[in-house]
């Protein structure tokens, strides 16, 4: 019965087995069991648990987790594929440390464009007044048409106005260094820019200089005149330069991008040499736009190009700095230049913002310039002027001072109405400066002496009362206390410790005698009376201490004198009136100390009788009951020194903040007195000194000076009628200043 059984069951096994096999050969199950067998053998983490037999939850699990990871990982794939796409950029700094770099083209330009006398020889100062000014009192008028007229302005060009009028570099250029090598005007080339007529150091393009260190002393150090007494109105208001480093193969925008240094200063100009690469398309936006108005591209070269080109068109024409091909555009003239081109002007700067591309470069230099200031020192000006010609100097000065004169309106019609002024008043100031003016100066005279021998005469007789009354401090007040000390204060506690040892032994031997020596009552009874002696006779000394610290304190208190001695042969009565009663009573409560120990020298010799006393009933008990209380006795002593200490000090602190102050005082009273009195004396030497050399320069102004303003008033006549001579002339002799030095 077992095989039988064995034997179905392996029948049936077959048939599902075969059964399987025909499912698994359709494609649905192809597919599936592809997907199972690569899911189960993939490393891809996760996977493989979806297709293993686990929970439906865990299952799930696996999936949405596989899912997000798969998700982010296609989000981070896609931003990576963008960005590619995008052509992103770095930007790159490198700081390079170069053995040598090319030295800059320098381009310096006088702030001032037209030189006066220049613009006077070629006449056309009148026209360039009329063009720049911008006062409308100093033109002729106020039209353009007005403004062109004669010399001929459709005749003359505006680039040959500045270049006939402008400043040589020979007289801007005082002193030039390279390096270690003296350079000077040859080395620099005349250029036009924005800014009119300019000078290029550097300007070989194809040999340019080279520096290997850094510093003022490795570069260019240039002493440069601006001329300013050429000044005349013109295009720019500021006195001084401007500078500019730029690349020699650019245009040099030195009115837009130079540097400003004014007058009178010594500048420092520290440059940075910065390359710029920038990428082009995909990765940036750079580019070069060629023209035949520029070698090298750059983004002012096109807009000044395109600029030339519309302007061109508006007018025909263009300023003196714009690129050219040839002759065409040609320059314009006055005409053009009032009538169009300024008029123009705004309409074409817009019309290029918005119809001119013009790109950054890929590569370009920047020179990028730092500039401080510091005055130049007195030293270096006197240097400077020593090494310097200046009568040369002083003539070009002269010269364009007169022309500024002569060919300004409202200076020439200053200085006719101020010479016609001086002319009327010179007869009354002649008049007033030598008959008024000496009487008046001679009065003053004697009354300034008149004044000063009624103040010595007051002076002499407050110095009197101020010697009397410190004579009446000193010998009546301060010289009492000196007396009460030599009889009286200065005895009181004379050897105080002496006394007090004294006092102890003699007290001490009534009771206890040497074993030596044998002391009946008689004995006994003398070295009691020599110890009271010696108490009572200190006793009486500190009672007459009192008495002349208290009169002493009174005396100071009240103001009345002690001593009454007499003050040359002044009246004693007198005395009375010179006693300074605030200042004796002030000086006992002047301050903390003098307020205290005026009070407590009196209490402390007050107190020293009283262990006097006490000694005296030690004493008195040892010799009648012949004991002795050692203790009692020894603190008597310590007492009574410690409070003569205290006398001490305190008699010292009262005389020195209180009787001696007074003093001291009126010393220093006298003292200041008289040094006020020395001020006093010496300012009126001074004001006499002043008057007499004002009179002696009147009696030298009629002599001299006057006639001197008569031959130059003569001269300034002169000049204004036929416009003969020179204005300095005439100015020097008139003594009008300002005219004297050419203004």
């Amino acid at each position: 019965m077992v095989l039988p059984s064995l034997g179905m069951g392996l029948e049936k096994g077959t048939v599902s087995t075969m059964e399987k096999r025909e499912d698994a050969k359709s494609p649905k199950n192809v597919w599936r069991t592809g997907i199972r067998k690569f899911a189960t053998n993939t490393t891809l983490h996760g996977v493989r648990y979806l297709a293993s037999n686990i929970g439906r939850t865990r299952k799930c699990f696996w999936l949405l987790l596989v899912l997000l990871c798969s998700s982010y990982m296609s989000v981070q794939i896609i931003e990576r594929v963008v960005q590619y796409y995008s052509s992103p950029t770095n930007v790159n700094v490198k700081i390079n440390f170069n053995q040598t770099l090319s030295f800059p083209a320098l381009t310096i330009c006088n702030q001032n464009a037209f030189r006066a006398t220049a613009a006077a020889d070629s006449n056309v100062y009148g026209l360039i007044e009329n063009l720049f000014s911008h006062n409308t009192s100093q033109s002729n008028s106020t039209t353009p048409d007005d403004q062109v007229q004669a010399p001929r302005p459709q005749d003359i060009d505006i680039k040959e106005l500045y270049t006939r009028t402008s400043h040589s570099k020979e007289d801007l250029i005082v002193e030039c260094k390279w390096q270690d090598t003296h350079c000077g005007p040859e080395n620099f080339t005349e250029v036009i820019t924005d800014h009119g007529v300019c000078y290029t150091f550097n300007h070989d393009n194809e040999n340019p200089l080279r520096i290997s260190s850094a510093g003022s002393e490795h570069g260019l150090k240039l002493t440069l005149n601006v001329e300013q007494y050429e000044y005349m109105p013109g295009p720019h208001d500021a006195a001084g330069v401007k500078l500019l480093l730029h690349d020699g193969k650019e245009f040099p925008s030195v009115a837009n991008l130079g540097l400003s240094i004014p007058t009178g200063a010594h500048a420092y100009v520290g440059m940075q040499l910065v390359r710029v690469e920038n990428l082009p398309k995909p990765h940036g936006t750079c580019s070069s736009e060629s023209s035949p108005y520029y070698k090298r591209y750059s983004p002012d070269a096109c807009q000044l190009a395109c600029f030339t080109e519309f302007m061109a068109g508006e007018c025909g024409c263009r300023d003196m700095y714009m690129p050219h091909l040839g002759d065409y555009p040609p320059v314009c003239t006055l005409d053009e230049y009032i009538n169009c081109f300024k008029v123009k002007e705004a309409q074409v700067y817009r019309r290029v913002e918005e119809d001119c591309f013009c790109p950054v470069p890929c590569k370009f230099i920047i020179y990028d310039s730092v500039i401080s200031f510091s005055a130049t020192s007195a030293y270096a000006q006197e240097r400077l002027l020593a090494t310097t010609t200046t009568d040369t100097l002083q003539q070009k000065y002269l010269t364009a001072r007169e022309t500024t004169s002569r060919m300004n309106p409202i200076k020439f019609n200053k200085l006719l109405s101020l010479v016609l002024t001086a002319r009327d008043s010179f007869q009354e100031v002649e008049n007033v400066m030598i008959s008024v003016g000496l009487s008046r100066f001679s009065a003053q005279k004697e009354a300034l002496r008149a004044i000063f021998d009624d103040v010595k005469s007051t002076w002499g007789k407050k110095l009197h009362y101020l010697r009397w009354q410190e004579y009446h401090v000193n010998k009546n007040f301060i010289r009492a206390r000196q007396a009460m000390e030599e009889r009286t204060i200065f005895a009181a506690l004379l050897g105080f410790q002496e006394l007090g040892y004294q006092v102890e032994i003699r007290i001490h031997q009534m009771v206890h005698p040497p074993s030596n020596l044998t002391l009946n009552d008689d004995l006994r009874l003398n070295l009691y009376l020599e110890t009271m002696n010696m108490i009572n006779g200190r006793l009486n000394l500190c009672e007459k201490t009192h008495e002349n610290l208290t009169q002493l304190y009174n005396a100071y208190l009240n103001g009345t004198p002690i001593f009454n001695y007499q003050y040359l042969t002044e009246p004693r009565a007198g005395n009375v009136y010179m006693t300074p009663k605030k200042l004796l009573n002030d000086s006992l409560f002047r301050t903390r100390y003098s307020r205290t120990h005026s009070v407590r020298v009196r209490q402390d010799i007050r107190t020293v009788q009283h262990y006097l006393r006490r000694y005296s009933a030690i004493a008195n008990n040892s010799y009648v009951n012949n004991t002795l209380n050692e203790t009692e006795l020894h603190m008597a002593n310590v007492m009574f020194f410690s409070r003569a200490r205290w006398f001490y000090h305190s008699r010292s602190e009262f005389y020195k903040e209180a009787i001696d102050y007074p003093g001291r005082f009126m010393k220093s009273k006298i003292e200041d007195f008289e040094r006020r009195w020395r001020s006093f004396e010496a300012n009126f030497q001074s004001m006499m000194d002043s008057i007499n050399v004002i009179l002696s320069n009147l009696v030298d102004l009629n002599n001299s000076i006057l006639r001197r303003i008569k031959q130059g008033m003569d001269s300034t006549d002169k000049y204004i009628r036929f416009g003969k001579g020179h204005k300095t002339t005439g100015g020097k002799g008139t003594g009008l200043g300002r005219y004297s030095r050419g203004n």
